[in-house]
């Protein structure tokens, strides 16, 4: 390997030693493990980031944390068990919590904070921000929402422009239109 600057602690943290990239800190067993080229990561937790390649400037915080995607993408923050697990072109998103953001994969620009938030739809899509517990979990593709409050835009697939503020706002149905606007339960 030919980095500069890194610091790997832990058994096989940024284990595969062919790393180029600099100023890494992979702290826990496996951290990193598959890291390459990239560089300027903070990696904490078993497995965090471990199928993590070339990725810059990222923050993988939690056991798992974008631990299962073959991240490329940067710019990107996981921090929670399982957070962000499934990531990888994906850029600039930050997901905070149990699970938030675990199956978001090609998604860029994403804001997902608390347990389960986009937590279960396979993401693709982007500028979408979910804060509440379960918010926007099904999220496929759709783009340009605000989902806040628990479960809200819960069965949400491939809407856009859409607005669900309140416990369960847009929370139940299946919704796949575009440009609605649900505040309350």
């Amino acid at each position: 390997t030919t980095a500069d600057y890194s610091i790997a602690i832990g058994q096989s943290a940024l284990g595969l030693g062919v790393l180029t990239g600099v100023d890494n800190i992979a702290i826990g067993s496996t951290a990193g493990y598959d890291l390459t080229s990239g560089a300027y990561n903070v990696i904490m937790g078993l497995q965090a980031a471990y199928n993590a390649t070339t990725a810059d400037n990222t923050v993988a915080i939690g056991r798992a944390a974008i631990g299962s995607g073959v991240l490329t993408g940067d710019d990107n923050v996981a921090i929670g068990y399982l957070a962000g697990y499934d990531l990888t072109s994906g850029s600039s998103n930050f997901f905070g919590g149990l699970r938030a953001g675990q199956t978001v994969t090609t998604g860029a620009d994403n804001v997902a904070i608390g347990a389960y938030s986009l937590g279960l739809g396979v993401l693709t899509g982007d500028y979408n921000v979910a804060l509440g517990y379960q918010a926007g979990y099904d999220l496929t593709s759709g783009t340009y929402n605000i989902l806040q409050g628990y479960q809200a835009g819960y069965n949400a697939t491939t809407a856009d422009n859409t607005v669900a503020i309140g416990k369960q706002a847009i929370g139940l149905g299946v919704l796949t239109g575009t440009d609605n606007i649900a505040i309350g339960q």
